[in-house]
């Protein structure tokens, strides 16, 4: 990944890499140690997107883990809008140092979030958090310019949908060229139609890689950009041959991937390994507990069944339900 950073894709933008390994594998430590390569390389600005707020102090140890003292902010922890370089006085922002160096830290739900649902806002920091990443981000140089880091990458992987947080996760890339991605995700090529943002891997054409201009210039640097040139012309005809030739397909992408040096994917072995069943009897009071539980959740159900059939509720509390019910017998 590191050796593939210090490229370019034809278009002028750095590349991308997928970090596919598996759970247990260790994938906050790499995204850590790709972080303090670009640090040593003289790039002093990177951003770690994640799926929840409390994986901030796993950031925060697996940097100092590797004994990088790179400092490190929480964009939640910031509550007021406007560019990050004009902060002096924010505490969190004061963890950054007098130049505002280092790591910020947010979530896929900070990204999208915003107190004005305007487009012409999505880009203003005194606006949305949007702004204020892609401000920050570019106010540096080119040789200044680290890694963007989508842990949890799966996220965005409604784009061909166009939710917000997948247009996000696409327009920061496009609005950052001169800095590398790092999609990290054990699940993050399960279907080719989820692989839309990746837009950084080079398998397809997008609008920042200027091949017409590279071929315009002469039959010299148009043989240079055809053998630079990605192998589809946009996703869409990369979907269409993908999803014909189905998981065959899917593995001959991964290969393809791991030639051009933009894939990892490991997994844990087994080997040496053991298990064996317990079988946890319950006993009356626990059972009674449960049951109960189990009731209570059956009479939720069935009251926010009958307050969406009489208009009180809207249709998409079924799927608060299911997810507050899943977050009770989790906890």
């Amino acid at each position: 990944a590191a050796r593939r950073f210090r490229r370019r894709l034809p278009g002028g933008a750095r590349p991308g890499f997928l970090l596919g390994d598996g759970t247990g594998c260790g994938k906050g430590r790499c995204i850590a140690a790709l972080i303090l390569d670009q640090w040593n390389r003289g790039a002093r600005r990177h951003v770690w997107i994640s799926a929840t707020a409390d994986l901030y102090s796993d950031a925060i140890r697996d940097l100092q883990d590797l004994g990088a003292s790179i400092p490190c902010a929480s964009l939640s922890r910031v509550r007021a809008y406007g560019a990050l370089d004009t902060m002096h006085n924010n505490p969190e922002v004061k963890k950054l140092g007098k130049n505002c160096e280092g790591v910020l830290f947010l979530t896929y739900a900070m990204l999208v979030s915003a107190r004005s649902k305007s487009i012409e806002a999505q880009s203003d920091p005194n606006f949305s958090r949007f702004g204020q990443v892609q401000t920050w981000l570019m106010q540096t140089g080119e040789e200044e310019s680290g890694l963007i880091c989508f842990d949890e990458a799966h996220k965005a992987k409604n784009l061909d949908q166009n939710t917000k947080g997948a247009r996000l996760v696409d327009e920061l890339q496009r609005g950052c060229p001169n800095y590398a991605v790092l999609y990290a995700s054990a699940t993050g090529a399960t279907e080719v139609g989820h692989m839309q943002y990746m837009s950084r891997l080079g398998l397809w054409c997008d609008n920042y890689h200027a091949f017409a201009a590279n071929e315009s210039e002469g039959d010299a640097s148009g043989a240079a950009a055809d053998a630079e040139r990605p192998p589809f012309e946009d996703f869409d005809r990369f979907r269409s041959l993908v999803s014909r030739g189905g998981m065959p397909a899917m593995e001959l992408v991964a290969m393809q991937l791991k030639s051009m040096g933009a894939l990892s994917c490991r997994s844990l072995a087994f080997t040496g390994t053991s298990f064996e069943l317990a079988t946890v009897r319950l006993d009356t009071t626990a059972r009674a507990q449960y049951d109960a539980s189990c009731e209570l959740w059956r009479d939720i159900r069935r009251m926010l069944d009958l307050a969406i059939n009489q208009g009180i509720a809207r249709k998409h509390a079924r799927g608060e339900f299911w997810a507050a019910q899943q977050r009770f017998y989790k906890g």
